[in-house]
């Protein structure tokens, strides 16, 4: 795709998106995020995008690439998740990436420019990732594909099984094997101005927005997996046993010594003013027969 704006630089802070006139992706707050599952008419807008940019090698608009019954579910601390509806045999081929989508620097900031809000140019760069020097993204739920903190608990490859998946089961990827880190400074600096998450352990001090404020790099699986994420409660710990994810919440359990309480704290009331009423009688007794 030819652009004569373009300068064969990176993206390298606002100049260049002035330079460029690209429009500006920010405000991606990931503590309030809603986490939408999408139907199938809302994945269209995300795949006409895409048709526009690539008109010569369009994909069919309304498919998706996943080839066995699936469901989309919000899991507690990853978000939305892919989890399997049937049995799956060891070596099932799940995914034929009928829209796995791959981008250079023009393309993917054009394709950003055709969707027709934040949110929808928010969730590209909550999904898309950096492969072979490229962008990638799949514009279907392929992009909830999960990534597995324990290596154990690691089930399907992007193309096929690992090993027998129970109906019901999430599947989870082991994202290291094909995302590229640091790889795309105007991919990082992007994905991270938009995205912001001050409190990140990564963040460089190089990478800044125009106000001077650091920004979050993401540097390996861990980081880039929990960006839009909910966010876990402290008290949220999550174990691994036999390859199976367990979740457990410890949560406060106030403990009432009285079940009435509330009638108890208004009785404790009433007396404390009766007493208070009565020594003012009686001092005023004790006055008069001075």
């Amino acid at each position: 795709m030819e652009d004569e704006s373009f300068d064969d630089e990176s993206y390298d802070g606002d100049a260049d998106w002035h330079k460029n006139g690209w429009m500006k992706v920010e405000g991606c707050v990931a503590s309030n995020y809603p986490r939408t599952i999408y139907d199938k008419d809302e994945w269209a807008i995300f795949q006409h995008a895409y048709n526009d940019i690539y008109p010569e090698d369009p994909g069919i608009v309304g498919t998706d690439g996943f080839l066995f019954d699936y469901e989309v579910q919000d899991h507690p601390i990853r978000g939305r998740t892919i989890v399997t509806k049937q049995d799956l045999k060891k070596g099932a081929k799940v995914w034929k990436g009928e829209w796995h989508c791959s981008f250079d620097e023009v393309e993917f900031m054009s394709f950003l420019e055709l969707l027709p809000s934040l949110a929808y140019q928010c969730e590209i760069l909550l999904w898309a990732y950096v492969s072979n020097g490229r962008v990638s993204v799949e514009l279907d739920p392929g992009s909830f594909f999960n990534h597995a903190d324990d290596k154990k608990m690691v089930n399907v490859s992007p193309s096929s099984t690992k090993r027998f998946i129970r109906a019901g089961e999430e599947l989870l990827m082991d994202y290291s094997s094909f995302i590229s880190y640091d790889a795309l400074p105007w991919f990082d600096k992007l994905r991270s101005n938009a995205w912001k998450e001050t409190d990140s352990k990564s963040l460089r001090s190089s990478s800044k927005n125009e106000n001077g404020e650091g920004v979050a790099v993401y540097h390996n699986t861990k980081e880039y997996n929990l960006l839009g994420a909910p966010k876990q409660l402290k008290s949220q710990k999550v174990s691994t046993k036999n390859g199976v994810e367990e979740t457990t919440t410890t949560q406060a359990v106030h403990i009432s010594l009285f079940p009435f309480t509330p009638l108890i704290g208004t009785i404790g009331i009433a007396i404390f003013v009766a007493v208070l009423v009565w020594r003012f009688i009686i001092r005023k007794k004790v006055l008069k027969t001075g």
